[in-house]
């Protein structure tokens, strides 16, 4: 879910969905500038190894 949307508001969707929702603060999905190269080619290649 993207909080930041129109009409995304937290404190809202808590309320409304308390049980069905988690929110989570950790970034997921997005390679932090810090990661070597090196670590993201081997991702690449263990996705490709190993992936569906």
């Amino acid at each position: 879910m993207q909080v930041s949307a129109a009409e995304m508001n937290t404190r809202r969707l808590k309320e409304e969905f308390d049980r069905e929702l988690t929110f989570w603060g950790a970034i997921v999905h997005n390679i932090q500038p810090e990661v070597p190269p090196e670590n993201i080619v081997a991702m690449y290649e263990s996705a490709l190894e190993f992936g569906r």
